[in-house]
């Protein structure tokens, strides 16, 4: 069993995997996501050539009631809008995709104080962790602290404790409407919200 253990325990050592492992996905996520524009870019030019199709359909049945530079003048106007339409949407979505980054960069998630593994999802009513049981009520009298607050506060609270040099995770506690760090080994105790 131990032999298993010690084969297995490389595993379970960080070294450096999880920055190769985020930019790997950070990769992966571009390249999809490059993906679905191109594919996005092929069908609108599919429509392109289905509005060639009708419009020469259109023209061979009608030849006779307008000109050809009248057919050819119509189509030209119809490819510049179904251009500018296809480009208007590529631009929409790639200053969504740049709003997204950017307001991820300057707003980034707290982390919750329980299990320090998943984002908090910070409403003005709560603080909700999506992975463990944490739930936290925000008092009703009061203004809520906004989501860079929350991690401010939260930081804080963590440093603190971390000054006391003590080697034990504090936990997060709900007292008396109040979101406190405690610590059982130092007896470190502070009150966050």
């Amino acid at each position: 069993m131990s032999a298993t253990t010690s084969n297995r325990a490389h595993l379970y050592k960080n070294n450096g995997r999880a920055h190769a492992m985020r930019d790997s996905l950070r990769k992966r996520c571009a390249e999809k996501l490059r993906e679905r524009r191109l594919d996005q870019f092929a069908s609108r030019r599919q429509v392109e050539t289905a509005v060639r199709e009708t419009v020469s359909a259109e023209m061979k049945a009608d030849m006779d009631d307008l000109g050809e530079d009248a057919w050819l003048e119509l189509f030209e106007s119809i490819s510049r809008a179904l251009i500018q339409e296809q480009y208007d949407d590529i631009l929409r979505l790639e200053e969504e995709r740049l709003a997204a980054d950017v307001e991820e960069y300057l707003n980034p998630p707290v982390y919750c104080p329980s299990c320090l593994r998943s984002p908090l999802t910070v409403t003005e009513k709560s603080a909700m962790c999506r992975r463990c049981s944490f739930l936290y009520n925000f008092a009703r009298g009061s203004t809520p602290p906004t989501q860079s607050e929350l991690r401010q506060l939260l930081a804080d609270g963590f440093f603190t404790h971390e000054a006391t040099e003590c080697t034990v995770q504090p936990e997060a506690v709900q007292l008396n409407g109040q979101l406190q760090l405690r610590c059982s080994d130092c007896g470190f105790h502070t009150v966050i919200v």
